[in-house]
């Protein structure tokens, strides 16, 4: 059952389409918008069935950023339903569908700026199928290159400063809901965020046993998967890939490092690929009018390997803050 306040039924009206074409119902008509309480986007009810766009930020209090897990979910279900809505959480969790979830997970850290830059020159080094693009003012996201059919498994993975996030988004509400200790945790937090926007994304990272439809929000919640590590591994980016790289290339021996004329050829990549928001294909583009030879995919493929020698006796550190990066997940 619903009651809009008096204020909320004047706002509405009836012929205003909602369009939000990741939801489940592109076309509904929005219940719960002038009065939106933090951590609540959209509420409305379609033939019969309630949906509710909702995110971590309801959990959030003095001190504390905001995420939902199982030990708050019954705190947050109950600000959802207020004075507004009525139902009992344990059979709302058992029914409820998963429609799209952002997972994350959040480091502490003492140069959040520092991980999130090595985080970005590293990727590319490893793989040239994603694009690192830059999310707000304080990090990246990760999302594949190409075309995506209907089947694909739709996501994309963000790095950033939580600070940053923040402000750039300039969420006054928020502020003054975590306070002054909130936002000074902030400032130390490191946020993995991955984003899985359709039924075939969730069932990839939260439930492969799944052949088809969606997880309820207890499965969800019961969910043992570890999705940004899996994530993790599609980029190439795990313990024992950087343990390799560091074994292998940072050493005395001689016939380990790179020799001088390929050390200034990599330098000079480097550079390149800085000036390329880190793509090979655009270096390679670059590399092909400039010296009207056609460069080979698989070619690049091989400096790519030599550029990782390069990255990790030039920038040993960028390897170290990796490291650390994994080791302080918790999942």
């Amino acid at each position: 059952t619903m009651k809009l306040s008096k204020r909320e039924e004047d706002y509405a009206d009836k012929s205003m389409a909602y369009e939000y074409a990741k939801m489940k119902y592109p076309n509904a008509k929005p219940f719960f918008n002038y009065c939106q309480r933090l951590g609540v986007g959209h509420m409305y009810f379609k033939n019969g069935e309630f949906v509710c766009q909702i995110n971590g930020k309801i959990t959030a209090h003095n001190g504390f950023l905001g995420l939902i897990n199982k030990r708050n979910i019954n705190r947050a279900l109950d600000k959802l339903k207020g004075t507004f809505i009525k139902f009992d959480n344990e059979k709302f969790m058992e029914k409820a569908q998963v429609l799209m979830v952002h997972v994350t997970t959040d480091c502490a850290v003492s140069n959040t700026s520092a991980y999130v830059k090595a985080f970005s020159s590293y990727l590319p080094m490893r793989t040239d199928k994603f694009n690192v693009l830059k999310y707000g003012n304080s990090g990246y996201e990760v999302l594949p290159r190409g075309k995506q059919s209907a089947n694909t498994a739709k996501n994309s993975l963000c790095i950033y400063n939580k600070a940053g996030e923040i402000d750039f988004q300039d969420q006054s509400g928020y502020k003054s809901v975590i306070g002054s200790e909130g936002l000074k945790l902030a400032e130390k937090v490191l946020r993995l965020e991955l984003k899985l926007y359709n039924y075939k994304a969730i069932r990839t990272y939260l439930a492969p046993e799944l052949k088809e439809g969606t997880i309820t929000l207890k499965q969800l919640l019961d969910c043992t998967q570890t999705p940004i590590i899996q994530k993790l591994k599609e980029l190439e980016i795990t313990k024992e890939s950087l343990v390799k790289t560091r074994g292998e290339y940072i050493s005395f021996n001689d016939d380990k490092l790179p020799t001088l004329t390929t050390f200034k050829r990599m330098h000079g990549i480097i550079h390149l690929l800085k000036l390329n928001d880190y793509s090979m294909d655009k270096v390679r583009s670059y590399l092909e009018v400039e010296t009207g030879v056609k460069v080979r995919s698989d070619e690049l493929k091989k400096d790519r390997e030599v550029l990782q020698r390069y990255i990790a006796c030039y920038k040993p550190r960028t390897v170290a803050l990796m490291t650390e990066l994994l080791a302080c997940m918790s999942y």
